[in-house]
């Protein structure tokens, strides 16, 4: 394991690396004394992160995805940066002091933030997104590109193919899917994934550094535990930049400690990456945009801004209501007259261009890659919208009000200073207002609901309802409470600083507190309050904290230590089960071990029966991650006759069948061909329990039984 991590290390040092040359590259015209070197190590990272995500990506796209690729073109961008360095006479030694010397706690924190978030869950199953993502990683690694053509589902007989797909309901765009998560395109053979492609992407780079299908699979999990200590550090950066260092190091402390952090830090899917994303990008667009308002030129921050916020468009299909940070900020700069000189205008496109760039990458790639997930999914935000407008409008009136807050008016519109002072009053109120309706009102009102799913063919309870409390059963009764009362002193305090990030924070959390779209099961649907949300809510209450903390009265000093300690400790206390379990811990080596026990051209059928079941479970990562070829047979009214056709060429081939058989599927279609005995292979695991309306405690064993048969003869 030490080995394997390190070599991640070595990856993002390269790309530390890359970035510290383009940071210098890109340097203009800021006082030396601005930033420490922590922050411009910070910025280094983000860049080379920023920049090598994006070109994986394209290469991805391209079908010329592989290790070699990227490090070729890393080498070429160092060589072009160090000699434009070197050429301009720029010098790789700011003139920046040093951190604090208490910053070495740092290096104290970064090994208990590796115990706690290096422990990956080895949730590699199908029929759940982390699974999906881990096995696409392992396809990309194979086969270079992110579209997959199957040669098995290609050579069937088109009067079978419905027999193994699954169709979709009429809503969605794509017909069928093959296996949950990969969509059946409309060319045979051909498979399409859901998602966006930069988690899977950066996992595919990690999956590369293994040496075979385990150590891979092993390492594009630690990569997410990875993403959660950069998301603490921005954090960290961005509560320092906006309010000081103990807020800052109450913020650290509360995230690290936090049940969501770090359970999600161990879960492979894109939460931590872009929580990491977004707060490093709002720090440098702090930074960067507080450069602009001085007459300062800071390209390196702008684009540092650009390309973290635009890379959440590549990571998540839901951040698109992040861009309305760079619409306010374009219409703020535009009524200041900030484009009326060429150096004006070049010192904005150092944000504006990268992050429009990057928008309009994800939108060619959801037209071109991801087609059936673009539209099923702003299908359900067009019917939700119509279906619910109230909400929406409330959130766009509230947010709204912020930006007319932090802008206060320029040239022709200048709002009074007492105008003002209502209008964040009046702020505050609907703040208040909306805690006390998310956490009193709308459960009366709304109550529990029951809806029917038609992914699992089940009827589950929606609860959004209690959104509010749900997430108190991870920051506490006293933190929810603590992070509006913040909230709501914030709106009173309101600058051209603290606004960006008091924007995006509130909007996530008037969306997701609305409406949580997930899994139904605890703790799965709290992943949507993990890249903004949580953090916005500790953020809030840690800055509070400390300046509490930091009053000259003993009495406010004493009180807010006195709360941080509780805070702080309550946290640590809701932790508590979700630090020791490690969800799946061996599914990975099972999984290794029944593939050895199959010869290579082993073709797998499945008889799962289950809307999802046990064959999308295992048959997904044996497809893509140790790139097995199977069907599930899902219709048992399939021509036995065109069955036995299909079955009987592929074993003139030369193929090895292989019937796996489990339990509640499918009877076997022949009964004049007797099976041979079979080997029982059952698949064991512990598991945090799937609760809907309670906090999840209780720890549950997991059994899969599969039974491995090789098929006879079917020739006549």
């Amino acid at each position: 394991m030490l080995i394997d991590l390190l070599l991640l290390i070595i990856l993002f040092a390269a790309c530390a690396g890359l970035g510290w040359l383009l940071f210098h590259a890109w340097q203009g015209t800021q006082p030396a004394a601005a930033l420490d070197w922590l922050e411009i190590a910070a910025a280094s990272l983000g860049l080379g992160v920023g920049v090598m995500g994006w070109l994986a990506v394209i290469l991805a796209e391209v079908g010329w995805f592989s290790l070699a690729a990227i490090a070729w073109l890393w080498l070429l961008l160092v060589l072009l940066a160090a000699a434009w360095v070197w050429h301009q006479g720029l010098s790789l030694r700011p003139q920046a002091p040093h951190p604090p010397r208490y910053y070495w706690l740092l290096l104290l924190w970064l090994p208990l933030a590796g115990w706690l978030f290096l422990r990956p869950h080895q949730s590699i199953q199908g029929g759940a997104d982390a699974g999906v993502y881990v096995s696409l990683a392992a396809n990309i690694t194979y086969t270079g590109r992110i579209l997959i053509d199957d040669p098995v589902l290609a050579a069937l007989d088109p009067a079978l193919a419905g027999a193994f797909l699954r169709p979709l309901p009429p809503t969605s765009y794509a017909a069928a899917y093959y296996l949950p998560g990969f969509y059946a395109g409309e060319a045979p053979g051909q498979i399409i994934p859901q998602f966006y492609p930069l988690p899977p992407v950066w996992q595919a780079i990690a999956f590369s550094t293994g040496g075979d299908a385990v150590s891979g699979t092993l390492q594009a999990l630690r990569l997410v535990g990875i993403w959660a200590i950069l998301g603490c550090l921005a954090v960290f950066l961005l509560v320092r930049r906006l309010a000081g260092e103990l807020p800052a190091w109450l913020v650290l402390a509360a995230m690290t400690g936090n049940a969501l952090q770090i359970w999600f830090a161990r879960y492979p899917v894109t939460e931590t990456l872009t929580q990491s994303l977004l707060w490093l990008g709002v720090w440098a667009f702090i930074i960067w945009l507080e450069g602009v308002r001085q007459g300062e030129s800071r390209p390196q921050w702008g684009m540092l801004a650009g390309l973290m916020l635009g890379s959440t468009q590549l990571a998540r299909i839901d951040m698109f209501f992040l861009l309305a940070l760079p619409a306010a900020a374009f219409l703020y700069l535009r009524a200041r007259g900030d484009w009326t000189t060429f150096r004006k205008l070049s010192n904005l496109a150092w944000f504006f261009l990268p992050v429009t760039l990057l928008t309009a990458h994800s939108l060619v790639h959801a037209l071109w890659q991801s087609r059936p997930y673009f539209f099923d999914i702003f299908g359900y935000i067009f019917r939700f919208s119509r279906n619910n407008p109230i909400p929406l409008l409330l959130g766009l009136a509230a947010v709204s009000g912020v930006f007319l807050v932090g802008w206060r008016g320029r040239g022709r519109v200048q709002l009074p200073d007492r105008w003002v002072n209502h209008l964040k009053r009046t702020l505050a109120g609907l703040v208040l207002l909306w805690g006390v309706f998310g956490w009193f009102i709308r459960p009366l009102v709304q109550g529990v609901r029951q809806v029917n799913d038609w992914y699992s063919g089940s009827t589950l309870m929606a609860l959004d309802a209690i959104n509010f409390q749900r997430l108190s059963w991870y920051l506490g009764v006293a933190g929810v409470w603590l992070g509006v009362a913040a909230m709501v002193w914030l709106v009173t305090r309101l600058d051209r600083r603290t606004l960006p990030w008091f924007a995006v924070g509130f909007l996530f959390s008037l969306l997701y507190l609305w409406r949580a779209q997930a899994s139904h099961h605890q703790i799965y649907v709290m992943r949507r309050y993990v890249p903004v949300v949580m953090p916005f809510f500790l953020s809030a209450a840690a800055i509070l904290l400390g300046h509490l903390m930091q009053q000259k009265r003993p009495i406010f000093r004493a009180a807010g230590s006195l709360l941080a300690l509780l805070w702080l400790g309550s946290l640590l206390w809701l932790s508590r089960g979700f630090i020791s379990q490690v969800d799946y811990a061996d599914l990975t080596g099972q999984l290794a071990q029944l593939d050895q026990e199959l010869p290579p051209n082993a073709l797998l059928i499945f008889n799962d029966a289950a809307a999802v079941g046990v064959a999308d479970f295992v048959g997904t990562p044996l497809r893509f991650i140790f790139a097995r070829e199977l069907l599930v047979w899902r219709d048992a009214a399939a021509d036995p006759i065109l069955l036995r056709q299909q079955f009987s060429h592929w074993q003139e081939e030369g193929r090895s069948l292989y019937w796996v058989a489990v339990p509640g599927g499918h009877p076997w279609p022949w009964p004049d061909v007797p099976l041979p005995a079979s080997t029982l292979c059952p698949i064991t695991n512990q598991v945090l329990e799937g609760s809907y309306e309670y906090r999840p405690y209780q720890i549950h064993t997991v059994t899969w039984n599969l039974e491995l048969i090789v098929m006879p003869n079917l020739r006549p």
